[in-house]
């Protein structure tokens, strides 16, 4: 009976008072919803059970404007170097101390934004996810960029009491959606594996932030070039672009309706925010969390650049 009563529990007002149940408590795979829009989490500010994070890089955009009632959590805090990689999921007795810090109790429905494009919020709402927290994990469509472009109501720091912390509880890694380096150097029949870096670190051009000048520039081969920047309508409004926009991009690089992806970038940042948006369209995404990092380092030579093409 857990899932029910969480069910019963996470259930978001929609503008007009109607109603809508969310999906606390399952699996990623069959949780399709992701995004939630602006008038939405307005409608549910204050209302019990309903929490909203905001994950940045250092306290000073937050003071200076963030949603009523959020949480600040800073985004170092949401992954661990671990085995020579510099983003891997924290450990499950920290991430639920962060919680509980946050306020977040169990069954509460949990709205995670950033500051900017949505990276940061968005690997801790994919690390959450993985994870049997009984919560329903949301981000945000436009960050808090789009909110503001909307006239939303914010507060600056000292303006809204204290977050109360919430009981401390176990959490366990699940890590369902997670692949290996195994699972890229040979995907399974059917899986597509979708780079979504920018063009020059996927040409081999630059290396990018994580990939030392020891090991190889370029990318994983057989992957499929989707940039994370195409997903949204821009840095300054970071909107998720409208489903069939989405979905003719991917038809014009072969991907079919819900096949299922592999998705890397250099570490796992942007990766894990392009992963959850193609989630939202229905296709079973797993995230190469060590990204080409691990790649690099673990094959000297096996990447394709640009100059292996002359």
């Amino acid at each position: 009976m857990r899932g029910v009563a969480v069910l019963l529990l996470a259930t978001l007002v929609l503008p007009g008072g109607c109603q809508r149940p969310l999906d606390a408590g399952r699996p990623p795979a069959s949780r399709p919803q992701v995004f939630v829009d602006a008038a939405t989490v307005q409608e549910n500010l204050g209302r019990p059970r309903f929490r909203v994070l905001h994950v940045g890089h250092g306290r000073r955009n937050f003071d200076r404007n963030h949603l009523p009632g959020a949480a600040y959590v800073d985004v170092d805090d949401t992954f661990r170097e671990a085995d020579g990689l510099s983003v891997q999921p924290p450990a499950m007795d920290d991430l639920a101390a962060l919680l509980a810090e946050a306020g977040v109790g169990a069954g509460d429905v949990v709205v995670l934004y950033g500051d900017a494009a949505g990276s940061f919020p968005a690997r801790l709402c994919w690390t959450l996810r993985q994870t049997d927290a009984d919560n329903t994990f949301l981000l945000l469509d436009g960050q808090l960029r789009g909110w503001l472009a909307q006239d939303k109501p914010v507060e600056a720091a000292g303006a809204e009491p204290p977050v109360r912390a919430a009981a401390a509880r176990v959490l366990t890694w699940l890590g369902s959606s997670e692949a290996e380096t195994g699972d890229v150097a040979g995907p399974a029949p059917g899986v597509v594996l979708v780079d979504v870096r920018p063009a020059e670190q996927f040409s081999g051009v630059r290396r990018g932030v994580g990939v030392d000048d020891g090991l190889s520039p370029g990318h994983i081969p057989g992957a499929v070039h989707l940039p994370w920047q195409t997903l949204i309508g821009g840095v300054r409004e970071p909107y998720v672009k409208p489903r069939a926009e989405l979905e003719a991009m991917l038809r014009e690089r072969g991907i079919r309706p819900r096949q299922p992806m592999i998705v890397y970038d250099n570490r796992g940042l942007h990766a894990s925010f392009a992963a959850l948006i193609l989630e939202d369209l229905g296709h079973p995404v797993r995230l190469y969390d060590g990204g080409y990092q691990a790649w690099a380092a673990t094959f000297a030579s096996p990447a394709v650049s640009d100059s292996d093409r002359r």
